[in-house]
């Protein structure tokens, strides 16, 4: 079964985004190494982002 992906409308004009870690293909399995790939065949990666509002609070 697959699952849905939903879409919930977010105002990010006042964010800033800040990439921490460098991207990494997702694994669908660690044991063997296999990297996830998209519909197209490509490979899927990780980042990890932090999120500052206009009054500067970070969040991760």
């Amino acid at each position: 079964m697959e699952a849905s992906m939903r879409n919930i409308p977010v105002d990010i004009s006042s964010l800033t985004f800040v990439c921490v870690s460098p991207p990494r293909p997702k694994l669908v399995s660690q044991e063997t190494g296999e990297v996830k790939v998209d519909r197209d065949g490509k490979p899927v990666f990780t980042v990890g982002l932090s999120v500052a509002d206009a009054s500067g609070g970070w969040s991760c």
